[in-house]
């Protein structure tokens, strides 16, 4: 699923710490992957200093099969996945309750799968119409933020793929990230501030 790569132009902020890198991005600027897959459920599995996300998708009467994993950076849950969808996360699930539609919870295991692709991630936007929406990963690689933060040039970020999945899934994923984000902080201590990206 590797794809071509593009140069978007990040600006660069202030730092409150040493040795850290924050930036301002226009995630419009990103483009959209085109590989694109579907899942209707999700498992997260906390490792420590990265996180797996599994999505599976099961037919009706079948049992569920592993579409892909997207593995993330704890700090990049932290600064680029919350901060990308904390505003989203809070109106889509005002809507869903209004609604009345359920919003599950992540999963505790996936099933085993060695053809499912695992895919690596740091830098996320998301958009819902109706019931669906779609989740876009894309992966900016350490050297280029580094090229970013100390010569001034845009990073070539990666377009990764992008997940289709019923919003209160989404949103269900979202309620385990939110509440694990201010003990990520207390894990990673200063090193949870190294690279943070700001929306524009």
């Amino acid at each position: 699923m590797a794809q071509p790569q593009k140069s978007v132009p990040f600006q660069t902020l202030p730092s409150p710490l040493p040795g850290a890198a924050r930036f301002r991005i226009d995630l419009d600027a990103l483009p959209t992957p085109s590989d694109s897959v579907f899942a209707s459920a999700c498992a997260v599995f906390d490792c420590g200093l990265f996180f797996e996300f599994a999505f599976t998708h099961a037919r009706h009467r079948e049992k569920p099969r592993l579409v892909l994993t997207v593995v993330v950076n704890t700090d990049a849950v932290i600064n680029n996945l919350w901060v990308s969808a904390q505003q989203f996360y809070e109106t889509d699930r005002r809507i869903f309750q209004d609604a009345r539609l359920e919003i599950p919870t992540v999963q505790s295991s996936a099933p085993a799968d060695e053809q499912a692709p695992i895919l690596a991630s740091n830098l996320f936007r998301m958009a819902r119409t109706g019931v669906e929406t779609a989740l876009e990963c894309y992966y900016v690689p350490p050297y280029e933020i580094f090229r970013a933060a100390h010569k001034g040039t845009n990073p070539d970020v990666e377009s990764v793929v992008r997940i289709q999945l019923p919003g209160p899934v989404l949103t269900g994923i979202l309620d385990f990230v939110a509440a694990k984000v201010e003990t990520l902080r207390g894990r990673l201590g200063k090193l949870a501030s190294t690279a943070e990206v700001v929306q524009q």
